[in-house]
């Protein structure tokens, strides 16, 4: 039967991601990104569900998440988080980048931008500098990014027909 992973791979094991660096009778040895030495018994990988981030081409997807005020306009972030993306050594643009709107939060509208890498070992660097051109470029075009709020109004004991001092 053939192996549904090859030295070189990146695979998704158990929730951690580790490089594939040579395959024997007896264990799969691998290194996490911060190369660190990990040897699997194959019993143990068998047994395990194998996710090849490798196949079956070397190229990423990811996304990353930011959330703006509700003032700023979708279409203006939208063209923002685009441009920050485009511009962003290790993000290809083919396919191009795109980004959706994703949700409208407690504070926060979330815009959602996915984009691709040409392997994984680029993956980490590529997300870091896109969401540092994200943060520069959106201080430049005046957009800012929400605390999240909590407004809590408090009761005088004497005025509080519930337990005494507690909030409303």
């Amino acid at each position: 039967m053939a192996s549904p992973f090859k030295p070189g791979d990146w695979l998704q094991l158990d929730g951690r991601r580790l490089q594939v660096l040579e395959v024997n009778w007896r264990a799969t040895r691998m290194r996490s990104p911060d190369n660190v030495l990990v040897e699997v018994p194959n019993k143990t990988v068998a047994g395990g569900t194998i996710v090849n981030l490798s196949a079956p081409t070397q190229e990423r997807a990811s996304s990353v998440l930011v959330g703006l005020e509700y003032s700023a306009a979708p279409e203006a972030v939208k063209a923002c988080l685009k441009a920050s993306a485009e511009r962003t050594p290790g993000v290809l643009l083919d396919p191009p980048p795109r980004v959706v709107l994703k949700d409208f939060g407690e504070s926060a509208v979330q815009y959602e931008v996915s984009f691709w890498v040409a392997n994984e070992e680029t993956l980490a660097e590529a997300s870091d500098t896109l969401r540092t051109h994200i943060w520069y470029d959106l201080q430049k075009s005046g957009f800012r990014t929400p605390y999240p709020m909590r407004k809590v109004h408090w009761v005088p004991a004497d005025e509080n027909p519930g337990p005494k001092g507690s909030a409303v």
